[in-house]
């Protein structure tokens, strides 16, 4: 039995958050976009840290933007950990869904290879892009 057939399943009812902007978070909890009281989710980046709630990363597990340094943050509500990662390798800038549980905690699929990575380590375990890690 493969990878895919034993921990994968139907990704359709998890589809990535795609972010169209961003805002510094001061200006987020002074217009109440953001409560004090919401529970934050961090990926730190060299050049500046990246913040998303905690509820909207627990239904999406992928965030990601599209950018000239695009990036993305994945978090697993199963083991409550995350991390967040440059995803252009040579002159393809990947992009993720989550695909499935493998050892205990959400993996990821790229939709331009259809390569499974592992959501924490962003190293790809399974498929032609195997061996190879992103940036963190």
């Amino acid at each position: 039995m493969t990878l895919k057939e034993r921990y994968c399943f139907d990704s359709t009812v998890l589809h990535p958050f795609k972010v169209q902007s961003t805002a510094k978070l001061s200006d987020a909890l002074h217009t109440g976009a953001v409560k004090e009281s919401d529970r934050l989710l961090i990926a730190d980046f060299p050049e500046r840290k990246i913040a998303f709630m905690y509820d909207q990363m627990a239904y999406h597990h992928v965030a990601f933007k599209d950018a000239a340094k695009a990036w993305m943050i994945s978090f697993c509500l199963a083991c409550n950990s995350g991390a967040g990662f440059y995803t252009k390798i040579g002159n393809t800038n990947y992009h993720f869904e989550g695909a499935g549980l493998y050892d205990g905690m959400i993996i990821l699929k790229d939709y331009e290879t259809g390569s499974y990575w592992n959501n924490i380590t962003g190293e790809c375990i399974y498929g032609n892009q195997k061996g190879k890690n992103f940036p963190h």
